[in-house]
């Protein structure tokens, strides 16, 4: 799993896979390399 600014320590799995896929998808592969 791709982590952005330590999103992890939140707790929100789900709200964070969402937000990378969203992320992801519109920056293209910006932070692919953690």
């Amino acid at each position: 799993m791709i982590f952005r600014d330590g999103f992890a320590s939140h707790g929100n799995n789900r709200n964070l896979q969402q937000h990378i896929r969203d992320d992801s998808c519109a920056s293209g592969s910006r932070d692919s390399t953690i």
